[in-house]
Formats: C-alpha cells, sequence, structure tokens
C-alpha cells in the first residue's frame, strides 16, 4: 500500500506496555494534537490492537480530520520487529503479531512498522 501523496496528514503510534500514545502531525511534521490511553495489555492481544486502532480515531476525531486526509501511519512497537510483525514483545504480551497487516485491513491506509 502505497503513501497518499496528497494527504494532509501523518499519524505516529507509540505502543508501549503501560501506555499507548498516539501523535497528529502535519505534512510538514508539525504536531498537531496528542492522545494517549493505558495499553492494558492483560485484556490481550486483539483488545490493545483495537485500543491502537480506537486512539487514532479518536484523536483524529478531536482534531476534525479524515482518515482520508492522512497519508499513512508510523507504529513504534516493542519487541523485534520483522516485516510488521511484532516478534517477542512480551511486556504487551505479543509473539509474531501481523500488525501491519491487521491495521492496514482495518484502517485502509498504508502502516510502517518498526521497533521503537
Amino acid at each position: 500500500m502505497a503513501v497518499r501523496r496528497s494527504a494532509q496528514f501523518y499519524v505516529g503510534v507509540d505502543i508501549g506496555g503501560s501506555k499507548i500514545l498516539a501523535g497528529l502531525f502535519s505534512a510538514s511534521l508539525q504536531l498537531r494534537g496528542t492522545l494517549k490511553i493505558k495499553t492494558k495489555a492483560k485484556l490481550g492481544k486483539e483488545a490493545v490492537i483495537e485500543r491502537v486502532e480506537n486512539s487514532v480515531l479518536d484523536l483524529m476525531s478531536e482534531q476534525g480530520v479524515h482518515l482520508k486526509q492522512v497519508r499513512a501511519i508510523g507504529l513504534g512497537a516493542p519487541g523485534v520487529v520483522i516485516k510488521g510483525r511484532v516478534i517477542n514483545a512480551y511486556n504487551i504480551g505479543w509473539d509474531n503479531v501481523p500488525i501491519k497487516t491487521i491495521l492496514q485491513r482495518r484502517m485502509r491506509i498504508p502502516v510502517y512498522v518498526e521497533n521503537d
């Protein structure tokens, strides 16, 4: 999935053991707003993925931005990251989770994942 060149914003998300922090950035990388929520890893993998997705959508809603205006999402995840899969992120209970594929399918936007 290619970056949407005509879109005006980027979203960055950091998944941590205790918090998920999302930031909305302009195309020139000026921070427009942030949203921080608890990770709640004890609820399981699916719950954390939903919390990541909802943090992005809630932040965009707060800032009056529609998903079609976002070029891409950059995701920082714990553990080893190989080709968009999170391997051995024990602080959030993930092992071999294809987070890039999952979020791209759900949000229909390019997602880039790296180790944080």
